[in-house]
């Protein structure tokens, strides 16, 4: 017999574990609740926080934003064009083959 062939035969199937959400069995690192009075200096940071995200090609609230496998975020319009010559990430560099709408 073939030693490629022996190797074919004798081959087992890995033991597969069932399919899971990314977030299965995380936990908070913590819980924040909204109901209670909460500190100024909190308050203070949250409202220093609350501007709106900016895309970084065009500088601006993005349009229909998507984001890259990687995380990115930019409108879609800025990022179509972006990924037209290299389909690379104009951020990281990293190879893109899709992006993700995203609903805010």
């Amino acid at each position: 017999m073939f030693p490629s062939l022996r190797g074919y035969m004798g081959w087992k199937r890995v033991k597969i574990e069932g399919t899971r959400r990314a977030a299965d069995g995380m936990k908070p690192r913590a819980i924040i609740d909204l109901t209670v009075e909460i500190d100024p200096a909190i308050r203070e940071l949250a409202e220093l926080n609350s501007h709106l995200y900016l895309c970084p090609h065009c500088l601006e609230a993005p349009v229909d934003p998507v984001s890259t496998e990687c995380g990115h975020v930019l409108c879609q319009a800025c990022m179509i064009y972006l990924l037209q010559p290299f389909k690379r990430c104009p951020m990281c560099k990293k190879k893109v083959t899709e992006f993700f709408r995203l609903y805010f």
